[in-house]
């Protein structure tokens, strides 16, 4: 059942095999059982009702599958057992996301919002590869008997704080490519954490679904402190070609309720000093100020002092680098 339906409603036929007057038939009696996702009930005449703990099956997320399992006692002393499949439908928080739309035909890199880049270095011949019609397209990467390949690579997103991680994307493929021989070919996806290449897919030769569209998407990937996503294709020739599309990153809330993204408390600091370049990362601006400025560093806090004269306006500004916090609740 989907965890947007409130209530579940039967009715099964309840007897005892043994008695021959229908009036000694077990019943449910109103008895109830509490599952993790939900409470079940039981009414006359065989009737029950499953109804869903709104907080639990709110925090699945879309593709999860969960079984509840429960009994209902009869009056006779016994029980029927019960078991219900919910489906998550809450949506992940997108954290990083490209679809290729509204990128010029052939371009090989994205320095925007969502960068990418491509590494053709590993190619044996063209490579042919790029943008095309909405979607990254790889072809001709190696001759016979070559090993040559393109590499495709998202920008590393922050997955700090993060409890749970997914990956989402279309391949399809246009062409006889082959599975093996001298004209071999294959596409890889991998998502890259904390610098350690974790396997999603490999395919050589062919896709499942040829020309149509396979929607691979994978969840519970464990997090670290960054994700990116690079996909290795080759093919022999410029009529095969594999293609990429609707690539999305998606993470689950925040590891604790209280996750420190950034802290700064000045300590071990040089005293005066205005700016940090560090870890954690902020500066100062004095050039609004109309006297002074005086301020800094100072005992383990910053201070401020003596930015304006008499009836003037003047200030300073302390600001921090800007933090990362796509995906988190």
């Amino acid at each position: 059942m989907s965890a947007s339906a409130d209530e579940l409603n039967g009715n099964i036929r309840l007897f005892d095999p043994d008695e021959d007057d229908f009036d000694l038939d077990p019943t449910f009696d109103g008895s109830t059982a509490q599952g993790q996702y939900g409470v079940l009930t039981g009414g006359v005449d065989g009737y029950w009702s499953y109804a869903l703990l709104v907080d639990a099956v709110d925090a699945l997320y879309e593709g999860d599958t969960v079984k509840d399992e429960l009994e209902l006692s009869l009056s006779n002393g016994m029980s029927v057992p019960f078991a219900f499949e919910i489906v998550g439908e809450r949506a992940r928080p997108v954290l990083w996301s490209e679809d290729f739309s509204g990128l010029s035909e052939g371009v090989r890199e994205d320095t925007g919002e969502t960068a990418w880049g491509t590494d053709g270095s590993q190619a044996t011949a063209g490579p042919v590869h790029g943008v095309s019609g909405g979607a990254y397209r790889f072809s001709e990467s190696a001759g016979q008997s070559e090993p040559g390949f393109v590499t495709w690579s998202s920008e590393a997103i922050d997955t700090r704080g993060l409890s749970g991680l997914s990956v989402a994307f279309d391949l399809w493929e246009d062409g006889a490519l082959e599975e093996s021989g001298d004209w071999s070919d294959f596409i890889e996806v991998a998502a890259v954490i904390d610098g350690v290449r974790n396997t999603l897919v490999s395919v050589a030769g062919d896709l499942p679904t040829g020309e149509e569209a396979q929607s691979y998407r994978f969840d519970d990937l464990v997090p670290g402190d960054s994700v990116a996503v690079e996909v290795m294709a080759k093919t022999t020739g410029e009529i095969e070609s594999y293609y990429l599309d609707n690539l999305v990153i998606s993470g689950e809330g925040a590891a604790t309720g209280d996750e420190i993204l950034w802290s700064e408390d000045f300590s071990g600091l040089s005293e005066g000093v205005r700016e940090d370049t560090g870890e954690t990362a902020w500066g100062t601006d004095g050039s609004q100020a109309s006297a002074g400025p005086v301020h800094g560093v100072s005992g383990g806090a910053y201070r401020f002092s003596e930015s304006a004269g008499q009836s003037e306006p003047g200030f300073v500004t302390w600001s921090s680098e800007a933090i990362d916090t796509r995906g988190l609740s």
